[in-house]
C-alpha cells in the first residue's frame, strides 16, 4: 500500500464539551472547532452565561454558598479526529 501524504494529515478538531450533571449524565458537545483557541472562547462565553444564570437564581451570598456554582457541572475542549 503506497502511502500518500493526504492519508498521513490528520485533521484534529478541538471540542468545547458541558456535562450538566457529572453523577447523571454524560458530555455534550456544545460546539466544534478547528482551534484549541475557539473552542476556549467558547466555553469560557458558555460558561459566564452559565454563571450569570446561577447568579440570578442564588442572589445571595448565603444561598451562592449552600449552593457553588458548578458544583455539578463541567466545561471542557476535548480533541477528535475528522474522518473521512
Amino acid at each position: 500500500m503506497q502511502m500518500t501524504f493526504s492519508s498521513i494529515m490528520k485533521t484534529m478538531l478541538h471540542q468545547f464539551l458541558y456535562n450538566p450533571n457529572v453523577h447523571d449524565c454524560g458530555w455534550i458537545t456544545i460546539s466544534t472547532h478547528r482551534t484549541p483557541e475557539g473552542a476556549e472562547n467558547t466555553k469560557e462565553l458558555h460558561k459566564a452565561e452559565a454563571q450569570k444564570d446561577w447568579m440570578e437564581e442564588y442572589p445571595t451570598e448565603d444561598l451562592r454558598v449552600k449552593h457553588p456554582f458548578g458544583h455539578n457541572e463541567d466545561w471542557r475542549i476535548g480533541l477528535t479526529e475528522l474522518s473521512d
